[in-house]
């Protein structure tokens, strides 16, 4: 085993299997109860408020640089957990990447892109990775670090993306990364920063730009202690947030429905599963056209987000 602290690794351990059911609220009869109009959205101002708000704590776009989303297949490792949980997680990953077109490998011959590792002992785990692969974490936000290098955080995540031309292709000579429990590999990577210029060449526009970025590899650690006592299915939905985004959330409890703010939401108002502002994010970063600048890609966003009825009214999927 290399690449990893073989110490660090047997803190790996196992969550105990749990399952949950869902309760359908009753609904009124029509028939007895007046018909009324909800305004809590308030005006179109309202909604591209919340619009907004929701945008900017996914963290899904900083700066001016595109959007990153998955182009390779994914190929999902997940350990640290014994079935049936594993299976829920890997099921739950899978259902929602397919309704997004992205295609998940057969885990047992592919190499893995997407590592889920549940531990005893994240903080512990992360600081042995970055004491040995610090440059595994060079797109690390700054406002996010706290959250990963710290040790209050019951799932942190972190990614590394690449460069693609206009059509999504890769550079010449530039191979897949992969992610594992045994070693960590960026090769072939392009850099990639903050301040990355990303309209030099042929296009010149704040609009339009030379290339899009693609996620490569994402890591996901649920530390065991801190998701002790929470259901199965909804840390899966928040791993597959993070599994198919690249998502570095921050203010979380702004928007109790929303899966980010599972661990942070208080007790009766917990989110019940991905929102449907949640997946509505999910569905638009992937129908978003690639060559575009961050800004462009960030309007989209809210506009679509505002536009939603459901976005933001706290309904889960």
């Amino acid at each position: 085993m290399t690449g990893w602290n073989k110490e660090a690794l047997r803190c790996i351990a196992v969550l105990a299997a749990a399952s949950s059911t869902s309760i359908a609220a009753s609904q009124p009869d029509p028939a007895n109860d007046p018909i009324v109009v909800e305004g809590e959205r308030g005006n179109d101002e309202a909604a591209r408020k919340e619009a907004r708000s929701a945008v900017r704590t996914s963290g899904a776009i900083r700066g001016d640089r595109p959007i990153a989303r998955w182009r390779n297949s994914l190929c999902v490792s997940v350990i640290g957990i014994e079935e049936p949980a594993r299976t829920m997680v890997m099921d739950r990953i899978s259902a929602h990447a397919r309704k997004l077109d992205l295609e998940i490998e057969d885990s047992s011959s592919c190499t893995t892109n997407v590592n889920i590792a549940f531990s005893f002992d994240a903080v512990r785990l992360v600081d042995a990775t970055r004491s040995r692969r610090p440059r595994s974490f060079a797109e690390v936000p700054g406002f996010y670090e706290e959250v990963l290098f710290g040790e209050s955080a019951p799932v942190r995540a972190w990614y590394r993306t690449g460069w693609r031309d206009r059509m999504g292709r890769q550079a010449i000579g530039q191979q897949p990364a992969s992610v594992t429990m045994d070693s960590v590999s960026w090769s072939g990577m392009l850099p990639n920063k903050d301040d990355a210029p990303i309209t030099t060449g042929q296009f010149s526009s704040r609009v339009q730009t030379d290339g899009t970025r693609a996620i490569e590899a994402a890591m996901i650690i649920v530390d065991r202690d801190l998701a002790a006592g929470y259901e199965v299915d909804l840390v899966a939905d928040l791993i597959a947030l993070h599994a198919l985004a690249e998502i570095y959330p921050r203010d979380v409890a702004r928007d109790s429905a929303s899966i980010l703010a599972l661990f942070d939401a208080p007790a009766d108002r917990k989110p019940r599963g991905m929102s449907e502002c949640d997946w509505m994010l999910l569905q638009e970063i992937y129908a978003l056209a690639p060559a575009r600048a961050g800004s462009m890609h960030r309007q989209t966003l809210v506009r679509a987000l505002s536009e939603a009825p459901d976005c933001g009214a706290g309904n889960s999927r």
